[in-house]
């Protein structure tokens, strides 16, 4: 989902970028970081306090284009600040070789969060522009690092040079469009994370249990549960289950004898698909695999 993400992203600007001189569309224009955000500035300071409710966010919690929370630490509150995170704030690491540069998005609705002194706030004025700034931002770290300053081991990423970063700014419809494919992609991406979490949690309070014979799985038929999870999946499924209506119109499914292709069971090509056996793959070409 996420590099489904950066690529409508990329797919907007990246012709744009590559001759400057270019005539821009109709409505499109460049733009500073500075012009498109209200907020530019560094984190707090942190005074961390276990009795306390308040998460900050350090560079290691910004991995892989996500805000990984489970890495924060507790914080001791202090009054209300305008640095504390909003949904959509851009984050950019902005110390040290091997970090700066790194950039992540809050794609969740925040509460008592903060980032320490090493982490750049970007805070878009418009909604509408948040989350393609924060899809450059994840194509553009390269570039990001390279604005550093300092020597090696001692980098710093000035705010002022991240407020005069220059992008280009497609008009408000393409911003829409964009938006109405962005907005559920972050939404699943957020969902996968919190399932994540919770399958974790699962996980390291289960395997003590069986590593230790807590719990005893001996009488478990393995066998049946492992026929029941590959019927789901569509992989050696009685011959029958292809002709019968069992699936789902979005369900993808695995070739009757292999996994390199899928297909929809609502796509023009599944009759053929189903008595044939055929596997169909790029732009309905017939092709025997198997």
């Amino acid at each position: 989902m996420l590099d489904l993400l950066k690529s409508s992203a990329k797919n907007l600007y990246l012709k744009h970028e590559k001759n400057i001189q270019e005539k821009l569309p109709s409505g499109w224009r460049w733009v500073s970081i500075g012009e498109i955000a209200d907020m530019v500035c560094r984190g707090i300071a942190p005074k961390y306090s276990l009795e306390s409710d308040e998460i900050i966010l350090g560079q290691t919690c910004i991995r892989n284009n996500l805000v990984l929370t489970e890495n924060g630490r507790l914080h001791a509150p202090k009054k209300l600040t305008d640095k504390w995170l909003r949904k959509y704030d851009l984050l950019i690491n902005s110390t040290g070789v091997g970090s700066l540069g790194r950039t992540a998005q809050v794609w969740f609705e925040p509460s008592k969060l903060v980032v320490d002194s090493h982490v750049t706030i970007v805070r878009a004025t418009d909604k509408k522009n948040a989350l393609y700034l924060g899809s450059w931002a994840f194509e553009h770290e390269r570039y990001i690092e390279s604005l550093h300053t300092g020597s090696t081991g001692q980098t710093e990423l000035p705010r002022d040079r991240v407020k005069a970063i220059r992008v280009v700014l497609p008009d408000a419809g393409t911003l829409d469009e964009f938006n109405a494919i962005a907005e559920p992609s972050v939404k699943m991406i957020v969902a996968n994370q919190e399932e994540n979490k919770r399958l974790i949690e699962i996980r390291d309070t289960l395997l003590p249990k069986l590593m230790s014979g807590e719990i005893d799985v001996s009488k478990v038929d393995l066998m049946q549960l492992t026929n029941n999870h590959l019927l789901v999946r569509g992989h050696n499924v009685p011959n029958r289950y292809w002709k019968e209506h069992l699936w789902k119109p979005s369900l993808i499914m695995f070739c009757h004898r292999c996994r390199t292709c899928s297909i929809r069971r609502s796509s023009n090509i599944w009759p053929k698909y189903s008595e044939s056996r055929y596997c169909q793959l790029r732009k309905h070409q017939r092709r025997r695999i198997c």
